[in-house]
């Protein structure tokens, strides 16, 4: 038997068996969910507005070095720090081509605990747009669930939600050719209007028990992975600790073999030390040289010198971003100052606002000033600037 429930109440819920449906339900506590029976799985179906997935091209094959640089490969794009956000790896392809989803980690550590709260123990966490029937290739499922909400799922691994404010920019940025399909007849009538040609109706319905008759989702797109493994999983993972060290033996006697590689790093890094060594002490004359430690004294001193550089440009950079962005009448949500960028993220009243704060920022002589990103927030537009003086 499976479980899946939503989180936010009232909490919609399905019970499945091998041959499909058995019962579903809405329950107003998650106290009230079924759980007179032994569940071998239990989905948590989360909103997706707090889910975001996307594809990004990175050159690397190994799954943990990939893990480690995805957040990276899109930090620039990002409002939230890396540091505060849950990724997780989704599927890769043989171009190189990688789709991941993320979340704040105060998010998910907020459902889980409500969770946990209510003595559930979960398999699986999932997003509501990724429970939606995969749609026909190259083409885009839309459903309305709630009046202004709807749930798109672009593919096996891919989603979003957007409201009937952010509708026409989707529209806009997939192209009015798109291949959609629509959820049902009203909607598909609300898309024509915004002039999309390419439209099909695909009745799924509008809840989760109607999603699951159609299709039952495997766990290939679940948000609980690396810091967030289930218990269960841990479990699993006790049990086959022993084949785990036979395999980690066998992955060390391989590379043990590659001697010939491992003697050539060594020289290669005796090298550098020895030109990192005299470089110090052509910089840096009459400075102790600790034996071993060149380029860590070497980064050492041009840090030092970096931020002494970088305290004056921050604080003449912030006084005059300041000075315009008050009298732009904009709402400053957050600051942040490295690598010689300051980078503010910003709310306005609307598009129209934004386009005032950006011609009051790009025509003062002191700065330069770049929109990198921009959107609606709830009844407001967010933005986010990089701003660098004019000698950086």
């Amino acid at each position: 038997m499976q479980l899946y429930f939503s989180i936010t109440s009232p909490h919609q819920w399905v019970t499945l068996d091998h041959k499909g449906e058995v019962d579903s339900g809405v329950a107003e506590g998650l106290d009230s969910l079924p759980f007179n029976v032994t569940y071998h799985r239990v989905v948590a179906v989360a909103p997706g507005e707090q889910v975001v997935t996307r594809t990004v091209t990175i050159p690397v094959k190994n799954r943990q070095k990939l893990l480690a640089a995805i957040p990276y490969a899109v930090e620039d794009s990002l409002i939230d720090a890396v540091d505060d956000l849950h990724f997780v790896l989704l599927n890769t392809d043989g171009d190189n081509l990688v789709t991941f989803s993320y979340i704040a980690k105060h998010v998910i550590d907020g459902w889980l605990e409500l969770i946990n709260q209510s003595g559930i123990q979960v398999d699986a966490l999932m997003p509501d747009y990724l429970l939606l029937p995969t749609p026909e290739v190259d083409s885009t499922m839309l459903v309305q669930t709630d009046p202004g909400r709807l749930l798109i799922r672009s593919g096996k691994y891919l989603g979003s939600v957007v409201d009937e404010e952010t509708l026409p920019a989707w529209i806009q940025e997939h192209g009015s050719e798109a291949s959609v399909q629509a959820g049902d007849h009203s909607l598909a009538e609300r898309l024509a209007s915004y002039g999309l040609s390419s439209i099909s109706e695909r009745p799924v319905g509008a809840r989760l028990v109607e999603w699951l008759r159609e299709e039952v989702p495997d766990d290939s797109p679940c948000l609980m992975q690396n810091d967030y493994q289930t218990a269960r999983e841990k479990a699993g993972l006790n049990r086959y600790r022993a084949v785990a060290a036979i395999i980690l033996l066998a992955v060390l006697v391989k590379f043990a073999g590659d001697v010939a590689e491992l003697n050539w790093l060594t020289r290669t890094h005796e090298r550098l030390d020895e030109k990192a060594a005299t470089l110090y002490q052509n910089l840096f004359p009459g400075t102790k040289l600790i034996p071993g430690k060149a380029r860590v004294q070497m980064k050492n001193r041009v840090d030092e010198l970096r931020l002494q550089h970088g305290r004056s440009e921050f604080t003449a950079l912030l006084s005059s971003t300041g000075k315009l962005l008050k009298k732009a009448g904009v709402n400053v949500e957050e600051l942040q100052y490295r690598k010689n960028i300051l980078i503010a993220v910003c709310t306005m009243r609307d598009f129209s606002h934004l386009d005032k704060v950006k011609q009051v920022l790009q025509k003062d002589a002191s700065i330069n000033a770049k929109l990198v990103q921009s959107g609606a927030k709830g009844n407001k537009v967010q933005a986010r600037f990089e701003i660098t003086g004019k000698s950086t």
